[in-house]
């Protein structure tokens, strides 16, 4: 299993695992404009997650 990134714009890519796009990872951006951080959203919330994912929406740094 290995991921893969594929950017889309600044900020923004797609999550690929085995050719596939499961997951959208955007800068996690604060109503003023200061970066929190990252956020990597699952295209398919339906069980099971795939690894490392443990939720919908997972939030780093």
């Amino acid at each position: 299993m290995s991921y893969t990134l594929q950017r889309l714009a600044a900020g923004s890519y797609d999550l690929v695992l085995d050719g596939e796009i499961v997951a959208s990872v955007i800068h996690d951006i604060s109503a003023g404009g200061d970066v929190r951080g990252w956020r990597a959203e699952l295209l398919d919330d339906a069980l099971p997650f795939p690894a490392p994912f443990m939720k919908p929406v997972q939030a780093f740094r």
